[in-house]
């Protein structure tokens, strides 16, 4: 069969064999094309989806009231309890991993998570939500103090505990993806549209899961991705979002005592009044990174690190500022590897730098310092990139104004300060060449008189005359200047007016 094959394969022409090949390549490239098509492309792993239980299904309804009446009592003698703050990012997600080893190493019967966050990075969020599930200590969230929000990712994290408490006057929920309805529909293409419906799909079968996981309300959870809605806390533990409402820790552990939960697959009821509380800080690395996160400080960072750059450029051999701002770029650039980042909101702070700079040494009447501070005002606006899809945080996340308009004011009152030396100095006679000889002082070292004489300015012999005969050792100054020649008189004489040097 082979030979047969071979012999008839080779019986063909050198054109039918190439066709044959393409013929074969291309029925290969359309059998691969269709297997990826109908693959689960939604942005979820395999293993999210297998380890959250996603359930897509438009109708859920809330969680049925699968929790057994009794169950063996899980006996809490310690709490482990930490803060988090500000939004959820590569820092504050080691953190949250940090705590729950330190809880599993210390044999901490329960861990509590005070939270008060914006949102923040949907990778972030998913690796805190998948270390919750599988954690062998019980993991409670508590959104407070009074005023604190757990919003966008924040309210994946409060519904993934095994324990959610709010406190009164908190508010969870807003929970849409920012890459959604950031600008006008009309102009949104259709592939836009297909991919924003596709990440709200998802976002909206990732809090599901979390939902049935942990028998919460599946249908508010949708409604909280789907329709950014947001609930206070009342209302949360009415339609059974989060399990209690609770002031602080001692007031969660009180109120927390006696839920059954479901533990590793296993009901247990929590037994946690009056047990013992323990603090745990955020590490030093966590909170440099943290740190890092803020877009405010990569603002600040890059400012100065641009200007910096710029100082040293105008006035080399200072070296410090050069120093500064090499060091502040570095950091604005790990930064940004955090923060997303629009390239055009940089761009404009580069340019606007630099026309402030600029503004110091060109002639433009204002015009570059007035279009730089426009460039950097705008490109601070623009430069947290709010339609990045692992951004997942409200809409008022980006550089504050308190901020940014300090910096361009303190940039701009520098700015102005280096234009009036400039120009101070420019009208300031010239301290070099024959202007700026006229008016030095020095003593005659001959007899100086209209015929000549020489006389010494510093370290300086010059030749010199004057209208009044001149004693040697006679203190002199001069009054004018002719090549090589200096015009002198009596140092005790009036003082002419200096020249004005010429523009």
């Amino acid at each position: 069969m082979n030979r047969r094959f071979a012999a008839g394969w080779l019986a063909l022409s050198r054109a039918k064999r190439l066709a044959a090949i393409l013929c074969f390549m291309s029925i290969a490239f359309a059998l691969r094309t269709s297997a990826d098509e109908g693959s689960v492309s939604a942005g979820a792993s395999a293993t999210d989806l297998e380890l959250l239980k996603v359930s897509t299904r438009p109708d859920s309804q809330p969680a049925p009231a699968s929790r057994p009446a009794t169950a063996e009592d899980l006996v809490v003698s310690r709490v482990l309890v930490t803060d988090i703050e500000g939004m959820i990012d590569p820092g504050t997600k080691n953190h949250f991993l940090d705590t729950i080893e330190e809880a599993e190493r210390g044999k901490f019967g329960l861990v509590v998570f005070r939270m008060d966050t914006p949102g923040g990075l949907l990778d972030s969020t998913r690796d805190v939500v998948k270390a919750f599930m599988t954690s062998k200590v019980p993991v409670a969230v508590l959104v407070a103090p009074s005023g604190a929000r757990a919003a966008s990712a924040g309210a994946f994290i409060t519904m993934a505990a095994h324990v959610a408490a709010m406190a009164p006057g908190t508010n969870i929920g807003a929970a849409h993806p920012v890459t959604i309805g950031g600008g006008d529909g009309n102009e949104e293409s259709d592939n836009a549209k297909h991919l924003a419906a596709k990440a709200e799909e998802d976002t909206a079968a990732f809090a599901e899961g979390i939902a049935e996981q942990r028998h919460r309300n599946k249908e508010w959870a949708r409604k909280a991705v789907v329709k950014s809605v947001s609930i206070v806390s009342t209302k949360a533990k009415e339609i059974g979002v989060i399990d209690v409402i609770a002031s602080d820790v001692g007031d969660l552990l009180e109120s927390a005592d006696g839920l059954i939960l479901e533990i590793n697959g296993q009901w247990r009821a929590l037994r946690c009044k009056g047990a013992g509380i323990s603090h745990h800080e955020m590490g030093l690395s966590a909170k440099i990174v943290h740190l890092m996160s803020n877009p405010n400080i990569s603002y600040l960072l890059f400012m100065a690190g641009v200007l910096g750059i710029a100082m040293e450029l105008y006035h080399p051999g200072v070296i410090f500022p050069g120093v500064l701002g090499a060091i502040s770029l570095i950091l604005a650039f790990i930064s940004f590897q955090i923060v997303p980042v629009n390239v055009g909101g940089i761009l404009l702070i580069l340019v606007g730098a630099g026309m402030l700079v600029a503004e110091a040494f060109v002639p433009s009447f204002g015009a570059l310092g007035i279009g730089g501070a426009a460039a950097v005002v705008i490109g601070g606006f623009m430069l947290v990139d709010d339609l990045d899809p692992n951004l997942f945080v409200d809409r008022e996340y980006g550089v504050s104004p308190w901020a940014m308009w300090p910096m361009v004011v303190a940039v701009v009152g520098c700015i102005l300060l280096i234009g009036i030396a400039v120009v101070r100095s420019r009208r300031r006679p010239s301290a070099t060449g024959a202007p700026g000889m006229i008016g030095q002082t020095g003593r005659a070292l001959t007899a100086v008189n209209a015929e000549g004489g020489r006389v010494q300015l510093g370290t300086e012999v010059w030749a010199a005359v004057s209208t009044a005969p001149l004693e040697p050792k006679t203190r002199v100054r001069v009054t004018a200047v002719d090549g090589m020649r200096l015009t002198v008189e009596a140092a005790d004489a009036s003082v002419p007016p200096r020249p004005t040097a010429t523009a």
